[in-house]
């Protein structure tokens, strides 16, 4: 947390970190994003993406990513997920196994668990991740957001 003077409320990112000042703190908070599943393919929501002149099919979780959205979204077609390169209480970790050559674009990851379950999940996360993240991370912490208490993910 970084201290400043200001009273005043505002938002501002540094790189892809969004931060707020409450009172007289600026707070960090981790990013978090939704993946839908049409027509069985998941695909991550990145409005801001596809504003910057990017394409659909780029979002699409393909090579093992899918895979692990299916078990993260419990059987349902939306599931919303809290990210950071950073740990944070309650995340699972995925771990760079390999970068990929600058044809293929993104990195193998190693999902060892989920929830307390070991999955052993590799999958592909595409150069997309260097979007949301400024750069292949060696290693990201993931946590599924529960949006409805009786009903998570």
């Amino acid at each position: 947390m970084l201290c400043n003077i200001n009273k005043k409320a505002w938002n501002w990112e540094i790189g892809r970190k969004r931060y707020i000042t409450t009172g007289n703190c600026y707070i960090y908070h981790m990013q978090t994003h939704t993946f839908k599943k049409e027509m069985d393919q998941w695909f991550i929501d990145l409005p801001a993406y596809i504003a910057g002149g990017g394409d659909k099919g780029d979002l699409q979780m393909v090579a093992g990513a899918d895979t692990m959205l299916d078990v993260m979204a419990a059987g349902k077609d939306q599931v919303t997920i809290a990210m950071d390169t950073s740990p944070f209480n309650g995340a699972d970790e995925l771990i760079l196994l390999e970068h990929c050559d600058p044809i293929l674009g993104g990195g193998f990851y190693l999902m060892p668990s989920f929830e307390d379950k070991k999955v052993d999940q590799q999958m592909w996360l595409c150069a997309v991740t260097e979007f949301v993240f400024g750069y292949m991370p060696e290693k990201i912490f993931v946590k599924r957001v529960v949006t409805d208490q009786h009903n998570p993910a």
